[in-house]
């Protein structure tokens, strides 16, 4: 296969992984940190956690609770 024919895929497999992840992140109302997308992820597709990391890209970010003191 020819290297520009396999650059070209990537970049489909990536933009169709983004959307995935971006799908998600608002499922789960922006729970979830980069490492339990990259679990989910995993139950579909062979993914690296540094996929994930395209977070601070668009801006996500998860939501923290917040500590409870006694």
């Amino acid at each position: 296969m020819y290297r520009w024919k396999q650059a070209s895929t990537a970049a489909n497999s990536r933009q169709t992984t983004e959307r995935r992840i971006e799908g998600l992140y608002c499922a789960h109302k922006f729970r979830y940190g980069y490492r339990k997308i990259t679990a989910l992820l995993r139950q579909e597709m062979r993914v690296n956690h540094k996929v994930v990391h395209i977070i601070p890209k668009y801006g996500w970010q998860c939501h923290v609770k917040m500590k409870k003191r006694k």
